[in-house]
């Protein structure tokens, strides 16, 4: 897999790593094996590069915000979230999914 923000594998790997510590209820295997990247997805559509994994997302009540862990190029933890009636994502600095929906719908 190439890796578009950054030459060196290492960082990239351990951005991979930091991604899939936040998983909870989730064994270290699997953790390790999450953090191998094949199921991100990069995106450099916003203000920054980032990449998240769309096949482990939270949607919210109404069904229409769907909240993703993601990290950043530089390695920073953060949330990304889609409206289904936006073209770009939101940036939330909350740490659990739920708590980006809220942060996006006050905002």
């Amino acid at each position: 897999m190439p890796l578009p923000f950054c030459t060196c594998k290492a960082a990239t790997r351990r951005a991979f790593t930091k991604l899939a510590g936040e998983r909870s209820q989730t064994s270290l295997i699997d953790k390790e094996m999450i953090a191998r990247g094949e199921t991100f997805v990069f995106d450099r559509s916003n203000w920054g590069s980032l990449w998240f994994a769309p096949n482990h997302s939270v949607r919210s009540e109404c069904g229409d915000i769907i909240a993703n862990r993601a990290v950043t190029a530089s390695g920073t933890l953060l949330s990304y979230v889609f409206h289904k009636n936006r073209k770009r994502g939101f940036h939330a600095e909350a740490r659990t999914p739920v708590a980006a929906i809220d942060e996006v719908k006050t905002a």
